[in-house]
Order: C-alpha cells, then structure tokens, then sequence
C-alpha cells in the first residue's frame, strides 16, 4: 500500500542527506534520550538515597527502643523488660535481627538468623550520631545492613554492644520498583516524544512549506509577489525576495524598453534608406539594396520579438487574463470598423489566463483580428478553448478567404495578395514569430463561415490553471 502524500514526503526528507527535517529531528532525539535517561538515574539515586536513610531511622528507632528496656546487672547479666513487637524480628529464618553482648558475649538478641560473628561488624563502617551502620554478608549469604551502638550512659560498668540489622534487599526492592517504574513511564514518554517530535518539526517548518507555495504561484504567473503573514524569523527573508522581484521585473522592463526605443530610433534612417534605394538607376544595385534593407529590417524584429519573449520569460509573475485583452480588442475593433457595420463576438476566453505579457497577446490577436475585420464582409468571430496539445484560439471572417496555396505568401514578411487594402503586410509575419518563439504554432484552417479560419495554438506550459 503507498504511503500518504505528506508522510512520503516526510519520509524522503528525513533519508535525505542534507535536510533541516532530519538534523532538527536527530538533534531532538539526542536531547530527549540523554535528558530522560539522565533524569532517570539522577531520580533512582535520589529515591535510593531516601529509601537508605528511611531504612536507618527504621534500624535507628529500634535501637533506641531496645536500649531504654535493657537493664544491666552488675555480673553482666542483663534484663530486657519486653521483646521488640515488630514482627520480623520474631519470625524465625527472618533476615532482620537484634543482638546485646556484653564484652562481645551474646547476652541477648532475637532468634532469627542466629549468632552473628563479631568480626563482620567491623567491615565498612560509617559514622552515625548513634553509632555506626555497617554491610556485611552473612555466612548464609544474606546481605544485611546493620546499625551498632555502645552505649556510655549505663549506671554500671562494663562494655555493652547493642545492634539491630535488616535485610539490604528491602532497600534494592524499593529502588528497582522506582527504577521499573520510571523506566516504563520514561519509555512511554519518549516513544510520545517520537511520535510528536516528527509534528513538532512539520509545523515549525510549515512557513517555509508556504513560502515554496507562494514561490511557485510567482513562479505560474497566479501572484506577482509573496503575499501572507510569515514568522518573525522568516519575515526578513520574504521581504529580500520581495525586493529581489521586484528588481528582477524593474529590469526587464527596462530591457524591453531599451529594445523598442532602439527600433524605434532605426526606423527613421531605415525609410530614408528604403526611399533613397528607389532612385537608384542601376537595377542591381537597387536590388542588392533592396534586399540588405529588407534583411536589416527583418532583423531588428526578429530581435525584438526575441527580447520580448525572452523578457516575459524572465519576468517572474506575469500574467495575462485573456477575457480582458479580448473583450478591450473587440471593443477596439468594432469603433474601428463602425462604418462596416460587422457582427464582431467572441467567447471561451473567461476560464484561462496565460503566464506572459498582455502586450504579446494584444498583438497577436490584434493583428489578426485587424486582418479579419479588413476583409470581413459581415461576421467575425474569435473563440477560445483546450484540449491536451495545450491552448487554441480561433479568429474567422465571412470574407473572401484565403487559398490554401497563397498561405505561405501571407505569412511573409512584406508580401500581400492585395496591394490594394491599407498594411504593410508585416502583421502576420509578427504573429507567427510571436507565435514560435513561444513554441505555438499559426495554421490556416478549413473556413467554417466561408472566409478566413487561423488557429493558433499554445503549449499547455503558458496555461495558467
């Protein structure tokens, strides 16, 4: 079964070598492993350290118990006046005991684990304000932990040694009761954490998710710049693209317009020379002229058309809305050729808009609804559509129409069927550059009204969807 969308995405970010997903999460990982796993130990020790000290007031509190009903005499002897109630301490087998010797003879004492070697108790000693708490194993192999007091204070003389012990095991047991349970608490709290982690850094990296999303959207022609609210730390770097397409846009604007005042400063000298070239006597002189004029000409255009497109392609968030150049260009078109009284419409341009220039466009469909109006005789129309090759826009007229055999004569620069009508007969010939530098194509179509059918078509990349 294929993963989601966003968790293959997450999955690829993280097994990338170089990602901001992956360091933030291992980095993340690292810290919580080593801070629970710290935590824990440092809890353990501190739970171990209480249950320590709560064992030896436990050892103490019998001590002190069992020195106030102990009543030496003055052969040694001694009288305890009642036994220790606390249960362990009568149970026999019980790892808890409590002994009284005198000159480190067993005078009395409990008869759980039996006599103790006095040699044992001096293993590992600390100091307590009552004495001293030894560990020591017991030839049985029980570990005890012992607290042994010598009294100063009894009425008679003599060297009395007082203990109470208990098992180290009831310490160890509290403690990897703690441990288990912190360790199931703390694991259950990191896998939470693992789970999280993975959000956490998803939503922190949202706004740069966002920002490649308005980037793209420049990028389509759908924005002209970054538009939203952004975090105070990404904020700076929106404002710098901002800036930067903005700069981008001032300077192909700039080119463009170097390009045409160029053109337009070379058509001056440009008819001067194509009218000094007509008085020429010598035929082939005049011709040779004729000709290098005309490739000049052709040139500067070609150029131009090359500029343009080049502009609009660098030029990040441009955008053509092609009902609003259609319906300005009808509009255009019937003050234009009021006198012919024509049927001008057009429809289907409403749904699509283009990621280039709305001059380019104007002049495409502006040349050839011109030429359509010109020779129309009562109709035009211009519609709009797509299909998978990408974009098509067709302009038809009821007028005398085309020959399939004259088309390629049409679309030449400089070259009419009817020197009669008004043109220079570079309006078509702009068009189909236009058209190729866009990777389109500008065809002659079976006529559908009895005239003049063009299509143009334009690669699905243009379409803004």
């Amino acid at each position: 079964m294929p993963l989601p969308d966003p968790l293959l995405r997450f999955r690829q970010t993280v097994t990338a070598g170089n990602s901001l997903t992956r360091r933030l999460m291992f980095t993340t990982l690292a810290w919580v492993i080593v801070t629970l796993s710290t935590a824990s130990i440092l809890l353990v020790h501190i739970y171990f350290n209480q249950v320590t000290e709560e064992f030896d007031r436990i050892l103490e509190d019998h001590l002190m118990e069992l020195i106030a009903v102990t009543t030496p005499h003055a052969d040694g002897s001694i009288t305890v006046s009642w036994q220790p109630i606390f249960p362990p301490f009568n149970s026999e087998g019980s790892p808890w005991f409590w002994q009284i010797r005198h000159n480190e003879t067993i005078v009395a004492g409990s008869e759980t684990l039996g006599a103790i070697n006095p040699a044992l108790l001096n293993e590992k000693e600390s100091s307590t304000p009552h004495g001293f708490v030894v560990e020591f194993n017991t030839p049985d192999g029980v570990y005890l932990r012992a607290m042994s007091y010598k009294p100063t204070l009894l009425p008679h003389d003599g060297n009395y040694h007082f203990i109470v012990a208990g098992p180290v095991d009831e310490i160890a047991s509290k403690t990897d009761a703690l441990a288990v349970t912190m360790g199931s608490t703390f694991g259950l709290l990191a896998l939470g954490l693992l789970i999280l982690v993975p959000l956490q850094i998803q939503y922190g990296l949202n706004p740069l998710g966002r920002l490649q999303e308005r980037m793209v959207r420049i990028r389509e022609g759908k924005s002209n710049t970054l538009e939203g609210t952004f975090p105070i730390e990404v904020q700076p770097l929106v404002d710098e693209l901002n800036r930067l397409i903005e700069y981008n846009r001032s300077l192909v604007i700039r080119a463009r317009k170097e390009s045409g005042d160029l053109a337009h400063a070379l058509k001056g000298p440009i008819a001067v020379m194509r009218n000094c070239s007509t008085r020429v006597e010598n035929d082939a002189l005049r011709d040779a002229l004729k000709l290098e004029i005309h490739h000049i000409t052709d040139t500067i255009e070609h150029r131009l058309v090359r500029a343009r497109r080049t502009g609009s392609l660098h030029l990040l968030g441009a955008r053509t809305e092609l009902d609003q150049v259609a319906d300005d260009l009808l509009f255009t078109m019937e003050k234009l050729f009021a006198h012919k009284r024509l049927s001008i419409s057009g429809e289907g341009f409403a749904d699509y808009a283009l990621r280039c220039e709305p001059e380019e466009i104007e002049e495409i469909l502006g040349n050839l609804l011109d030429n359509a109006c010109k020779w129309a005789t009562s109709t035009v129309a211009i519609s709009c559509g797509k299909d998978p090759e990408g974009l098509w826009i067709l302009v038809e007229d009821d007028g005398p129409g085309i020959p399939p055999s004259e088309w390629e004569t049409v679309c030449t620069r400089g070259r009419r069927l009817d020197e009669t009508t008004p043109g220079s007969g570079l309006g078509l010939d702009i068009v189909k550059n236009l058209i190729d530098s866009y990777g389109g194509a500008l065809t002659l179509e079976h006529p559908g009204m009895g005239g003049t059918s063009i299509l143009v078509r334009l690669p699905a990349t243009l379409i803004i969807l």
